[in-house]
């Protein structure tokens, strides 16, 4: 048996595993949040609350024609589910491809098990996490936006492995359609386009310190097209508003815009600009993608019972996608909030900068990434990270004794720290032998943990877990 086909049967073993215990533990009709929401308008296609999810409610709906179960709320999370399990997958994948890229094929029958084995393991850590777990077994867009994610990662080492060959354009241009098509689901798949540009450039060009800050200046503005570009800015001047300034020559310049790109696209075709053709021809395809919100404004228009925000027009469509009901929370100011139930909170912090630490950093993205590598001390709200190994190796010593010990504790949940400190070794041995690979990734988790907590602004207290 060749490595290809090994990989992709282990590949569609992982997915079918990963499948099967979500479908088992899935919930078994609609539960609390947003979820029961999602569920009655992706039934009738009607309107949710900002930004509405379109293409998750379409896909949603079609998975609700299968009459697999009677519960249409579980046909809904089935869905869910099918898409966590292939994110797994992808993410199994995307490890294989890591670790052959520095150590090689693997030949010998103990090299098959070890690499084999490490992928496997690997995308099965995240597979039975609390976090991506919980998510994973009800109808809400997290499952979804995370099989995106994993989709796009995957095709960009595919890309990696063919970049030298020809029509290897293929697979960023399927990524620039996944974003856009992902918009429609959670702007959270939006995020790898700073990954993906970084795979890019450490394959076509030599790493030197001015590339590399060239290198961002491309990425901020690639995402700054996209995000709030063709996001927000692009419907509200379709209505002929920008900026507070509404006028007829506002409205014409997204069709102008559009045409420009058109062109653009066929005139690099023609004088065989590669580069060029690529980035444009993927604007394009992201525009395509984002398409799936005219749904929102033909069904705002049908009046259905579901219809928040009505909107019905463009003007009210971009109050919609700009979230406006939310109200704005100030980046550089984290303690914001007048209200009074917050502003008492404040004072259990002495600045900005302790908010910013120990509730937003710590409490509300440390202490979930320890829950899952760690270990808990319970299930109750707000429960620490379990960071003390020892006390349950004291724990089960008295145990053998029949005595309870001060380090006891009503469901704990303890890993011993053991995936903790085996993923900083893995981080170690990364960099060691791939670091242009180490930083991509390393890049991505501080994109998409740190700084997006940071980019959030939460208040104290949050509604849940």
């Amino acid at each position: 048996m060749t490595h290809q086909t090994a990989n992709r049967i282990i590949a569609v073993l992982v997915f079918l595993l990963t499948a099967a215990m979500y479908l088992v533990t899935i919930a078994p009709t609609v539960v609390f949040w947003d979820v029961g929401e999602f569920i009655a308008a992706a039934y009738m296609l009607q309107v949710p609350h900002p930004p509405g999810s379109p293409f998750f409610l379409l896909v949603t709906r079609v998975a609700m024609m299968f009459p697999v179960v009677s519960d249409l709320a579980v046909r809904a999370h089935a869905l869910s589910a099918i898409l966590s399990a292939s994110a797994i997958m992808f993410l199994y994948l995307v490890i294989m491809r890591v670790i052959t890229r520095f150590r090689g094929i693997p030949t010998t029958i103990a090299e098959k098990v070890l690499v084999f084995g490490s992928a496997v393991i690997g995308a099965l850590s995240l597979a039975w996490s609390t976090t991506y777990w919980d998510n994973a077994i009800e109808a809400e867009v997290y499952g979804a936006s995370m099989f995106f994610l994993g989709a796009i990662l995957w095709l960009a080492m595919r890309w990696l492995e063919r970049s030298d060959k020809e029509g290897n354009e293929k697979y960023i241009l399927f990524i620039a359609y996944l974003i856009g098509l992902s918009l429609g689901v959670h702007l959270l798949a939006l995020l790898s386009i700073f990954p993906v540009l970084m795979i890019i450039y450490f394959k076509r060009y030599e790493y030197s310190f001015n590339g590399f800050i060239k290198l961002w200046m491309v990425a901020i503005v690639t995402f700054a097209i996209v995000y709030p570009g063709i996001v927000k800015w692009l419907p509200g001047m379709m209505d002929g508003e920008f900026g507070g300034t509404k006028s007829d020559v506002v409205a014409a310049i997204p069709w102008i815009l559009i045409v420009l790109v058109c062109y653009g696209v066929y005139s690099s075709y023609k004088k065989k600009q590669r580069v060029l053709h690529l980035a444009l021809l993927s604007v394009l395809l992201i525009f395509f993608g984002y398409t799936t919100y005219t749904s929102v404004l033909i069904r705002s228009n049908m009046k259905p019972p579901m219809n928040e925000n009505d909107p019905s027009n463009l003007a009210r469509l971009t109050s919609y996608l700009g979230r406006e009901q939310y109200g704005n929370a100030p980046i550089f100011q984290r303690r914001f909030s007048q209200e009074p139930q917050h502003q008492g909170i404040y004072t259990n912090y002495t600045s900005d900068m302790d908010f910013l630490i120990r509730y937003q950093l710590n409490h509300m993205f440390t202490r979930y990434l320890l829950w899952n590598y760690a270990g808990s001390e319970g299930d109750w709200q707000d429960a620490r990270a379990n960071l003390f190994p020892l006390n349950d190796v004291f724990n089960g010593i008295a145990g053998a004794f029949g005595k309870s010990t001060p380090f006891a504790g009503e469901g704990r949940d303890s890993l011993l720290c053991i995936p903790l400190l085996i993923g900083l070794l893995g981080v170690y041995y990364q960099f060691k032998r791939d670091w242009k690979m180490g930083v991509v990734f390393l890049t991505m988790f501080i994109i998409l943990g740190p700084i997006l907590a940071l980019y959030q602004n939460q208040q104290e207290p949050q509604p849940r877990e």
